[in-house]
């Protein structure tokens, strides 16, 4: 019995793994889609693609560093309320880091300077980065640190994932105008793409939780 009930949890776990690397990887794909775009970047991304402007590393590199600093801070958060599993996110960084870059490349050809495109290039981007968001989060197994952050916060506060992701954003987005400002003199990878989303895609997220949620409760055993 205990052979048997060690393997239910051992596929268990796979499923979920594989269930929250699609997501980040889904996630990545939108945070290119949206930087693409070139009406800014995402949210999550607004701090890193400014320094991703400014030099030194890779988008992808960039992200690498960021999330760590992330983990770190729900570290002081959580404190030893952090979870075990919260040291998955040193996989997702790096997931997200590879695949960031490699969207990056992969995408390249929708970069375009025909507004309505952009646009159209943006809301794709925001619903992909929404729905990988979800994806991730779902399976309580590998958040990507900024997903994880939010995470924190929910627990502590009590408030609602979906509501603090979009506090989150907007915070996010003044810190990167505030960083961009210091090392340019001036507004660099912040645009009117990066304020929709700021707003966009929490409320997306809140969409569509409860149906990644149906199907997740279908593919894992005991959810």
């Amino acid at each position: 019995m205990e052979r048997s009930t060690n393997k239910y949890r051992g596929a268990s776990l796979i499923i979920r793994l594989i269930i929250s690397v699609i997501g980040v990887t889904i996630m990545m794909s939108g945070v290119a889609m949206v930087t693409l775009a070139g009406l800014g970047t995402s949210p999550i991304s607004a701090v890193i693609w400014v320094l991703t402007l400014h030099g030194g590393l890779s988008f992808g590199g960039w992200t690498a560093v960021w999330n760590l600093m992330l983990i770190v801070l729900q570290l002081l958060i959580l404190r030893g309320r952090f979870p075990k599993s919260g040291w998955w996110q040193l996989a997702a960084l790096g997931v997200s880091s590879l695949t960031l870059d490699l969207w990056m490349n992969v995408l390249s050809w929708v970069e375009t300077s025909n507004y309505a495109l952009q646009l159209v290039t943006l809301c794709i981007g925001i619903f992909l980065l929404a729905l990988g968001v979800s994806i991730s989060v779902t399976p309580k197994l590998l958040f990507m640190p900024g997903e994880g952050l939010v995470v924190a916060i929910s627990t502590v506060t009590g408030w609602d994932f979906s509501k603090v992701k979009i506090g989150n954003d907007v915070t996010l987005v003044v810190l990167a105008v505030i960083l961009s400002f210091i090392l340019f003199g001036q507004l660099e990878g912040i645009r009117e793409g990066t304020v929709i989303a700021a707003f966009m895609i929490g409320t997306v997220v809140g969409w569509v939780t409860p149906t990644v949620q149906r199907i997740v409760a279908k593919l894992v055993p005991g959810e």
